[in-house]
């Protein structure tokens, strides 16, 4: 969808949430919301706990289906798909970041972040290696390929998971509090990561985030309340 603002600049809309709406038992997480993201755009989103952020975030990527509203992602409704067709286009379209790194103990650094290919063929063996390579020396790690994730620290960890979400290319990255589990500084070297691949690679990048530095980082900012939408900037 193509949207024209000022009569003159062309943005091209790319997500699309329309009155979602969600409840766990008798309490309501999301409440009515509506919101439209465009290409490229580095948004954060931000709120106290219980606020409804991290369930929005899985309803937009299709991790969990609204009770009420749609979700329209590339054009595609995805809101009413059935899970193995939301699992397909999350393994086409979208890189997670979380709070807690999710690496595999078992296997190395280079085999955690090809994992993606384990499940979703886009190329072959040898081009996941090779992009998983480039990756982890993009963010830093070209030496420890070879190594166990135990003995690397948080944010090394972190950065291997950022490597490990863009290994299929996606058009979007979705970081649920992807700091969480770092220092200040070990912190702000993921988000200045995040941003460096956002730019790189052309992605939608949606944090996240109860820290207000960071999300004053982003180009859009996005406060929730209650399970609504407050304000955006």
């Amino acid at each position: 969808m193509l949207c024209h603002i000022a009569g003159t600049a062309i943005i091209k809309i790319m997500i699309e949430i329309n009155n979602v709406s969600k409840r766990f038992g008798a309490k309501t997480i999301l409440e009515d919301v509506s919101l439209i993201i465009s290409d490229g755009e580095k948004i954060s989103i931000t709120g106290q706990t219980g606020c409804g952020k991290s369930t929005l975030l899985n309803i937009i990527s299709g991790l969990d289906s609204p009770d009420s509203g749609t979700v329209k992602i590339d054009n595609e409704y995805i809101s009413n798909l059935a899970q193995n067709q939301r699992a397909k286009i999350r393994a086409d379209k979208i890189g997670f970041v979380f709070q807690s790194f999710y690496l595999q103990r078992h296997l190395t650094v280079l085999e955690n972040v090809k994992i993606p290919s384990f499940v979703n063929k886009k190329c072959s063996e040898i081009e996941y290696d090779k992009r998983a390579r480039l990756l982890l020396e993009l963010v830093g790690l070209r030496d420890r390929v070879d190594s166990m994730p135990y003995i690397l620290s948080g944010g090394e960890m972190q950065r291997v998971a950022i490597a490990r979400a863009l290994v299929n290319l996606p058009k979007y990255i979705f970081a649920d509090e992807p700091t969480g589990n770092l220092d200040r500084n070990a912190a702000q070297a993921v988000i200045n990561l995040l941003l460096e691949l956002q730019s790189r690679f052309g992605c939608t990048l949606i944090i996240v985030t109860h820290d207000p530095a960071i999300a004053g980082q982003m180009s859009r900012h996005i406060s929730m309340a209650e399970g609504r939408l407050t304000d955006e900037n």
